[in-house]
């Protein structure tokens, strides 16, 4: 078993990835485990990334929206509510702008990169809907974005 450390010299930085790489004779290595600082005690200060994702980075798949009614697409929203969980949705946020009642914007939270764009395919489907015509008017392009620092 061999194990790749992070770099000493970077103490007062973020720690770089561990990555363990388990070997048996005759067979080929296992995919790499990516660990990033995690703040829950019970895993050992790390938790593990699924393959794809940024270590230690949160993506956010950043939608714009144009309504006539929140109330309407708050409620066409909530119906997908099953749909994001399965895609790997980790949270939302919703806001607008205080003096615009006709935007909203949307951040849903994924740990990888890959679920974000699969979710971009599915959402270009409910686009397609009755449903999201009746209380969307129009809509941007979707954006991924990578969150590079969070305080709460």
């Amino acid at each position: 078993m061999s194990v790749e450390g992070h770099d000493r010299a970077h103490r007062g930085q973020h720690l770089l990835p561990q990555r363990l790489r388990i070997e048996r004779a005759g067979t080929q290595p296992l995919h790499p485990v990516q660990h990033t600082p995690s703040v829950n005690p019970q895993l050992g200060g790390w938790e593990r990334t699924a393959p794809g994702a940024h270590a230690g980075r949160m993506i956010t798949l950043h939608i714009e929206n144009t309504i006539e009614d929140y109330a309407a697409w708050k409620g066409a929203f909530d119906r997908y509510d099953r749909a994001r969980r399965e895609h790997n949705v980790l949270s939302y946020r919703i806001s607008r702008p205080a003096e615009d009642t006709t935007k909203v914007f949307i951040d849903l939270d994924f740990a990888a990169r890959t679920d974000a764009a699969g979710f971009v395919q599915l959402l270009e489907k409910i686009w397609q809907t009755p449903l999201s015509h009746a209380v969307s008017a129009d809509h941007a392009v979707p954006e991924v974005r990578e969150v590079l620092e969070e305080r709460r």
